[in-house]
């Protein structure tokens, strides 16, 4: 029997477990518990604090965003016109001729 390390992230590790377990290829033990010393030389990952408030904040755009998707996809798939109106139709027109012109002449 050989003994292989793996150092995975987080995120991957209960799916790599499940895996290797179902197949049995291979007896898993947690280190941590089996010989702690060997984590000393590891170091911990840490996180740039701008990327910290970046992540947070694209979390929190992008919940708004499936908010938002949700709310439009119910309410306006069946008559959509009414979420724009004849302004919105106006700009829609426009953006066709600009596009159609754009395809055109480039």
């Amino acid at each position: 029997m050989q003994k292989v390390s793996l150092i995975i992230h987080q995120n991957y590790l209960e799916d790599l477990v499940k895996n290797l377990h179902e197949t049995g290829l291979m007896e898993i033990i947690d280190i941590s518990r089996e010989d702690p010393d060997i984590l000393e030389n590891v170091e911990r990952a840490t996180m740039h604090p701008d990327a910290e408030a970046l992540t947070t904040y694209e979390l929190r755009l992008t919940r708004l965003i499936d908010i938002f998707t949700l709310y439009f996809n119910t309410r306006f798939t069946r008559k959509p016109l009414r979420l724009f109106g004849s302004i919105g139709l106006g700009f829609m027109l426009i953006g066709l001729f600009i596009t159609f012109y754009i395809f055109i002449i480039c």
